[in-house]
């Protein structure tokens, strides 16, 4: 039997940066919901966080696990997922008023970000990953691709 030791920090946005993501109470559901369903998949999810349109996970790939097909599993499934669960809030809505509306769909965008951690890294990362929340309120759009850069320094 082989013995793999790949850990993988991995972003995704949703398709054109939309802040589809602001309830935070819909957030962490969606979080909790790629955690469950990745362990069902075989997928070892060691950490997610994320913001308003974007997704962060740090996992651990098996010797039978490419990274395109694990992202292709997580955005897919948490995408549909999450568009049930709107469409529901959004028949709910438009029953208590026609004139609100529930959330937008979900899609994902195409790429995505990954990039190997090393064993002296994954405390950072895990960190890093974990208080996306606290990070996002006290900075502006765009510091993130530098900052994404410094953590393999």
């Amino acid at each position: 039997m082989s013995f793999i030791c790949i850990k993988v920090h991995c972003v995704w946005a949703t398709k054109y940066r939309e802040p589809l993501l602001q309830d935070p109470s819909l957030r962490k559901a969606l979080f909790i919901h790629i955690y469950k369903n990745a362990h069902e998949k075989g997928i070892y999810l060691d950490t997610i966080g994320g913001w308003i349109d974007h997704v962060h996970c740090l996992i651990s790939l098996r010797a039978t696990q490419s990274i395109a097909q694990v992202m292709q599993q997580l955005k897919g499934e948490s995408a549909h997922w999450y568009n049930s669960l709107s469409r529901g809030l959004n028949q709910f809505a438009r029953g208590l008023n026609p004139g609100i509306e529930g959330p937008k769909e979900l899609k994902w965008q195409t790429e995505y970000f990954a990039q190997s951690v090393g064993n002296d890294r994954l405390e950072i990362v895990r960190r890093y990953i974990r208080n996306q929340e606290s990070h996002h309120e006290h900075r502006g759009k765009g510091w993130e691709d530098w900052e994404l850069m410094n953590l393999s320094d």
